[in-house]
């Protein structure tokens, strides 16, 4: 079960999770409408180059990685 489970109450976790899934679906809908607007790029780096320029390919690439660094790092902190 998710940590929001015990902090938060059955009810209320299961709030927080019906949340984070509409906020998924309304992201991928957003990034499909984008993909069909815009034709030819088949990536978030593409579509992200095509409308910020090349310093977005930069900094989502960054956030990606720091990103997977806390993850396994929270792993580690979890199981070790």
């Amino acid at each position: 079960m998710p940590f929001y489970y015990f902090d938060s109450g059955l009810s209320f976790g299961i709030l927080l999770n019906l949340i984070c899934c509409i906020q998924t679906f309304g992201s991928c809908y957003l990034y499909f409408q984008a993909n069909d607007l815009l034709k030819w790029p088949n990536s978030i780096t593409k579509i992200g180059f095509i409308l910020f320029g090349r310093s977005f390919i930069f900094l989502y690439n960054t956030i990606t990685a720091f990103t997977c660094i806390g993850i396994v790092v929270i792993y580690f902190n979890l199981i070790g």
